[in-house]
């Protein structure tokens, strides 16, 4: 006995035919596939855009090595400075504009994240009153 409301079934050893796939649900995914590659594509560019820069810089029996450093307004940066000589100094770094005071231990990459700064000059340098120095320099029409 069979029951006439249900849809006929194929008979056996004949494929079954699938409903087609309506243009909605069709619409569905793609609109789902494409939200997940826009919103990860959207991550990806806020993660880049959120990575500082980041200046290699040294101390040397020359001083700091660059001593000038230029950078544009706002921009995120960190200094990453390894002292190289124990004939200096410059066992730190002081950037008495910003409250840093940092050791740089021989030998030892040390990172100093920098605040998003605006335009103008910041002088950095050794803990003995800046004697070796060098000079942030902060403007938006400045290259690096």
């Amino acid at each position: 006995m069979t029951n006439s409301t249900l849809p006929p079934t194929s008979a056996p050893g004949k494929p079954k035919v699938s409903k087609p796939v309506t243009s909605k649900a069709m619409k569905a995914v793609l609109f789902s596939v494409f939200g997940l590659f826009v919103a990860g594509g959207v991550y990806a560019f806020v993660a880049q855009a959120a990575a500082p820069r980041v200046i290699e810089m040294k101390v040397t029996t020359a001083g700091y090595v660059p001593a000038e450093i230029t950078i544009d307004e706002n921009e995120a940066v960190d200094l990453k400075i390894t002292r190289e000589t124990n004939i200096t100094c410059a066992t730190e770094i002081v950037i008495p504009d910003l409250k840093i005071n940092q050791p740089l231990p021989l030998n030892e990459a040390v990172v100093v994240h920098l605040p998003k700064l605006a335009g103008g000059v910041h002088r950095f340098g050794c803990a003995m009153d800046l004697m070796i120095s060098g000079n942030l320099k902060v403007g938006s029409s400045m290259s690096h």
